[in-house]
């Protein structure tokens, strides 16, 4: 293969890069609790309960009641904005797409409507976490 590299390759790559940390997050929760669950099964499958300090350990790995985490105002609105933004330019990346692969022209009016929709989005979710409070 020869020749410039298409822009939708570079948005695919940057969608792919953007989601391997999300993606590894809940791979890894996922792995946690499916290790738990083999352990339960384990003592099921010999027909005993498990002892108390070995469910108890279970449940606090699980559940994790001193590690909440909470948001602050601000926090979550950064976070909508982030999200708002990242689809924005998604939407972006497809109207300029279909710009250049020609018909059907509504898919670029669709591509475009929803590229402004969420860029007003984010920039309505960005004025608002730079008005509120820090705490």
């Amino acid at each position: 293969m020869s020749g410039p590299v298409s822009p939708i390759l570079w948005y695919l790559l940057a969608f792919l890069a953007l989601a391997v940390f999300p993606l590894s997050m809940v791979w890894t929760i996922h792995r946690q609790k499916m290790k738990a669950l083999e352990i339960l099964r384990s003592y099921a499958e010999k027909g005993s309960e498990p002892p108390a300090i070995v469910a108890e350990l279970l449940v606090k790995q699980l559940t994790a009641p001193d590690r909440k985490w909470k948001s602050t105002p601000r926090g979550s609105l950064l976070n909508t904005f982030g999200v708002h933004l990242w689809i924005a330019c998604l939407w972006g990346g497809i109207a300029w797409w279909r710009i250049e692969a020609g018909p059907p022209r509504w898919a670029v009016y669709v591509a475009v409507a929803a590229t402004v929709f969420f860029a007003v989005l984010a920039i309505g979710q960005l004025a608002a976490a730079l008005k509120s409070p820090l705490k």
